[in-house]
């Protein structure tokens, strides 16, 4: 089983950043690794299974991805986390926090849609 945290700036995805800006603070967190251009895994066993992927997606959150492309800009980050038993949830979650904590950006539980993080400047 495998729950999803969702990472955007609002409900509509209505604001994009450079990828190259959110690729370099990726690259840069120790527990990631880069599997291809729009995606990375977790490193070691801290998280459990982790895949995250980047996209650009429409007002509905539709986005496809593909590993040898990557778009110029980005508006979703998309945590894929293992719900097994022995999966650390907390450390999944604090994960995805600071990726939105750094981009100002709220983040849900797709599955509930419940907000877990939100926007420090809401979109206006």
């Amino acid at each position: 089983m495998t729950w999803y945290l969702a990472i955007r700036s609002d409900s509509r995805y209505g604001e994009s950043i450079p990828t190259s800006a959110l690729t370099e603070y990726l690259d840069s967190i120790p527990e990631l690794c880069r599997t291809d251009l729009s995606g990375y895994t977790a490193e070691g066993g801290l998280l459990g299974w982790v895949h995250l992927v980047i996209a650009s997606c429409g007002p509905t959150g539709s986005y496809a991805t593909h590993p040898s492309r990557l778009p110029q800009d980005i508006n979703l980050v998309q945590l894929i986390c293992s719900s097994s038993l022995g999966s650390n949830y907390e450390a999944q979650e604090a994960l995805a926090r600071r990726i939105a904590v750094r981009l100002d950006w709220e983040m849900l539980d797709d599955e509930t849609d419940e907000i877990l993080h939100a926007r420090v400047q809401p979109t206006g």
